[in-house]
C-alpha cells in the first residue's frame, strides 16, 4: 500500500511520536490557532490534514545545530529560549 498523502492530527502525533518527538494533538490544534506549527490544509470547514513532507520541514526548521554540550547554546549564539521551546515538542 503507498504511504497516506494526507495525515490527520491523530495520524501526526503516532508520527512524530515514532520519531521520538511527543507533540498532542491539542498543541496542533493549538499551532494552527496561533501559528508556529506545521503547514496543513483544510477539507471542508473544519478536517485539518498534514502532508507528511510538511511534518518532516517544520521539524527540521524548529532542530538546534547539534550539541555536545548546554555551552555551546552560548559559544554558538542560540537563543535559550528558541532552544528551549523546541526541547518541548
Amino acid at each position: 500500500m503507498p504511504p497516506k498523502k494526507y495525515l490527520t492530527r491523530k495520524e501526526v502525533c503516532s508520527y512524530l511520536t515514532e520519531q521520538g518527538i511527543n507533540v498532542s494533538i491539542s498543541q496542533l490544534t493549538k499551532y494552527v490557532t496561533n501559528g508556529g506549527g506545521p503547514t496543513y490544509f483544510k477539507f471542508g470547514k473544519k478536517k485539518v490534514l498534514y502532508r507528511p513532507e510538511d511534518i518532516d520541514s517544520w521539524v527540521q526548521n524548529n532542530l538546534s545545530a547539534p550539541l555536545n554540550s548546554s555551552s555551546n547554546l552560548l559559544k554558538n549564539n542560540f537563543n535559550y529560549r528558541e532552544v528551549n521551546y523546541v526541547s518541548k515538542l
